[in-house]
């Protein structure tokens, strides 16, 4: 039995992302913590769990102490993309390690698993040498690089106050090993991975606690569209509403997230065929539907792609932009960036994908890719062998 500790930010992308392999810690007979936060219990998640961060810090918090922080990021910066990397690898890592560091120290692990974002978990097996290995949340790109490399610099006086020099240069990721979801159709050419990558397969998870949809009927006839922004959508409900619009204008049953904290009645009134939620477990809903219109989220991506489903996306911030260009490198989909997403451009594009052609071709190479990537079951055991030191093939 191999003691693994899985970190994450306690965002849905984030953690869900990572809990397959949690899940085949735990199926292995290997003791595993998830350390997340308080949202996140242990009889919400099915396993035993830990605090990521201090009490009464939250993921809003450190946005907020981010932007005080570095001002000059937050508006008008012509590199908006630092002020993620100053989120992850200055405030959020600098709460994060500490109590990761202590949390190692009580429970001597033999292996950490974090979100690549969560690295202050990175920082703190290092300072601990504990091996560690990167889960990516989202594509292997300049700003994820930066997140590590800059980690190093801002949490430096961490490894000098325990007795430990800094790495030098991080070519890839803190732990050097790289476990990457994305599928090859949906990879950055111009940014390949780093040395020590391997493949693991992503699969959509839900928590034992998570809701079950109903939806959509058994008998239903239409083809049946889920539309979401995922958990956390940028207050986008304009953005919502005309693709709502434009599904309006479709035959086909239609499905709306809006997110765990948001407004029911925003999007009132509905149009017929259609309901709203504020949450529903990708890999339930992802098998009843025809079509994803998204915002083109990592997880949301690839959870329709492991179902062999075509997509609309309409990138609203972070990294989602950077999503769409590879969903529509692929050709799985279509891609409309803010400017061109008009209710006319959406309605023709969700056609088009429902349509039996190239994208719904395209999206089943992405499945037939993502099936061919070692399952969690088989990437645990790859990891844990040698007592939780062995390569990742």
């Amino acid at each position: 039995m191999v003691k693994i500790v899985v970190a994450s930010v306690p965002g849905f992308g984030h953690l869900y992302s990572v809990m397959p392999l949690a899940q085949a810690c735990r199926r292995l007979g290997h003791d595993v913590v998830v350390a997340t936060g308080p949202e996140f219990t242990a009889a919400r998640l099915g396993m035993a769990t830990a605090s990521l961060m201090p009490a009464g810090h939250s993921l809003s918090g450190v946005e907020q102490e981010t932007s005080r922080r570095h001002p000059e990021l937050r508006e008008g910066s012509s590199e908006p993309w630092r002020f993620a990397v100053e989120l992850f690898a200055d405030v959020t890592a600098g709460l994060v390690t500490p109590t990761m560091i202590d949390l190692f120290q009580r429970t001597l692990p033999d292996l950490v698993i974090y979100d690549s974002l969560t690295v202050g978990a990175g920082v703190a097996a290092d300072i601990c040498n504990v091996p560690a290995v990167a889960h990516l949340s989202g594509q292997w790109n300049p700003m994820m690089a930066a997140v590590h490399a800059t980690a190093v610099e801002r949490q430096a006086a961490l490894w000098h106050q325990h007795g430990r020099t800094p790495p030098t240069r991080i070519q890839g990721v803190l732990g050097g090993r790289l476990l990457d979801r994305f599928p090859p159709a949906l990879h950055d050419p111009d940014f390949p991975l780093p040395e020590g990558s391997a493949p693991t397969r992503p699969v959509p998870w839900a928590a034992p606690a998570d809701p079950a949809p109903d939806w959509p009927p058994t008998s239903h006839s239409l083809p049946a569209v889920y539309l979401t922004f995922g958990t956390v959508a940028y207050g986008a409900i304009a953005a919502l509403r005309t693709a709502l619009d434009a599904l309006s204008r479709l035959d086909v049953e239609t499905v709306v997230t809006v997110g765990p904290d948001g407004d029911l009645s925003a999007l009132n009134p509905l149009p017929a065929n259609t309901r709203v939620e504020r949450f529903l477990p990708q890999s339930q809903v992802l098998a009843r539907v025809d079509a994803v219109v998204h915002h083109g989220g990592a997880g949301t991506l690839l959870g329709a792609a492991a179902y062999a489903l075509p997509q609309v996306v309409l990138p609203q911030g972070a990294d989602q932009h950077v999503n769409g260009a590879a969903l529509a490198r692929s050709g799985a989909g279509v891609t409309l960036p803010s400017e061109l997403a008009t209710t006319e451009a959406i309605a023709a594009a969700v056609s088009r994908v429902l349509a039996d052609g190239p994208e719904r071709a395209a999206a089943r190479l992405l499945f037939e890719q993502i099936a061919a990537m070692p399952e969690p079951d088989l990437t645990i055991a790859q990891l844990t062998a040698d007592g939780g030191t062995g390569p990742v093939s």
